[in-house]
């Protein structure tokens, strides 16, 4: 086992309808991901998926690997000033849902 890492945070996005999915990744990985690494301790390293499932929500799922308990580091995002994600994500019908776990030792 990887004692680097002490759990990991699952995150399911979709874009917004009428989002062009190339600037939408490419705010997520140089705005979005950029802000919360620099502002939330513990996170070690972001992997990104995209679903095949033609189109099918929720489009992409991003595993971040944390050196922190998944509840501080899941505060912290709270509390980190990120900016305004409404124009990207589809908050309505699919909001992003994050699921954590922390490694069992």
């Amino acid at each position: 086992m990887d004692h680097t890492y002490s759990g990991v945070m699952l995150v399911t996005t979709t874009p917004q309808a009428g989002v062009d999915e190339a600037e939408f990744n490419a705010w997520y990985d140089n705005t979005h991901l950029a802000e919360i690494r620099e502002r939330v301790p513990g996170i070690e390293a972001v992997e990104r998926f995209r679903t095949q499932a033609d189109g099918q929500p929720p489009r992409y799922l991003a595993v971040y690997r944390i050196s922190r308990p998944a509840s501080d580091i899941l505060a912290d995002m709270q509390g980190a000033d990120l900016s305004d994600a409404t124009p990207w994500f589809d908050a309505g019908e699919h909001p992003p849902v994050i699921t954590s776990y922390d490694a069992v030792r």
